[in-house]
């Protein structure tokens, strides 16, 4: 418990950092978390680094150096990486399955696409994109302590026994409680309407819901996988991939609410 508190405080200095001066440090301390986790859950999966693996690399690093035509231009790159992986199952079969070369089209869309959503978010409002972290830890850390502290019935034995019921409703209504004194404080600088700070809480709220059940899905990836953790980069925490699974899977949530 004291190594994940110290190396979460030792995280959060750092988001702050990125997410003020967005641009490229936002761009790279970004891209560094997707590369890390890509290769996470690319090793969890298939146990090894195999050589399609390199074209995610790739289209990682090319994707946020060229972050706004590849989201403006996403089917394109989509099909593109369909063609690429259809040839290397041919080349490749029987040692490369069909399902087997799908997952690598997801994996670099889901760690990297995916997260990329902040950079995007922070361009279309840098204080929106806060709601994410908000929301996503807010949820964890307040899930954790509650958790700790009162809970007593499981939310979901069989997938993540720590988890309760009580600690999942903490980690809603400290979100909420969070999300409300934050959006009060945008409105008293005049940054957002008065009418707003009930329709922001109430997205945090929702998406403070999906952050847990995108925890409860990545659950279930490494229960079925067999392992308790997709890497250790982060002590305390896990890998980069079990610290920001959470905010992989709300990011897009905020991103099409808020180009609606």
């Amino acid at each position: 418990m004291k190594t994940r508190i110290i190396y979460g405080i030792l995280l959060f200095p750092i988001v702050v950092f990125l997410l003020i001066f967005g641009d490229i440090p936002l761009r790279i301390g970004l891209l560094v978390v997707s590369l890390v986790a890509f290769t996470e859950i690319s090793k969890a999966i298939w146990g090894k680094i195999e050589p399609i693996t390199y074209i995610g690399y790739v289209f990682l690093v090319f994707h946020y150096f060229f972050i706004e035509w590849f989201m403006y231009n996403f089917f394109v790159v989509f099909f593109a990486l369909i063609i690429i992986n259809l040839i290397y199952v041919i080349a490749s079969y029987p040692k490369t399955t069909p399902f087997k070369s799908f997952s690598y089209i997801v994996l670099p869309i889901y760690t990297g696409v995916f997260l990329s959503l902040i950079y995007m978010l922070r361009e279309i409002n840098p204080y929106i994109v806060w709601f994410v972290f908000v929301s996503a830890w807010g949820s964890d850390t307040f899930c954790y302590f509650v958790g700790k502290k009162w809970g007593k019935h499981k939310l979901a034995k069989k997938l993540s026994p720590n988890k309760t019921v009580e600690g999942s409703l903490g980690g809603v209504i400290g979100v909420a409680i969070i999300s409300f004194l934050y959006s009060f404080l945008l409105a008293q600088n005049h940054i957002i309407e008065t009418h707003l700070i009930f329709i922001y809480t109430i997205i945090s709220i929702v998406l403070a819901v999906f952050s847990q059940v995108g925890d409860l899905v990545a659950s279930a990836v490494k229960r079925h996988l067999g392992i308790k953790d997709f890497g250790n980069i982060i002590p305390g925490h896990g890998g980069a991939m079990d610290r920001f699974d959470s905010i992989i899977f709300i990011s897009p949530i905020l991103y099409i609410i808020a180009t609606i």
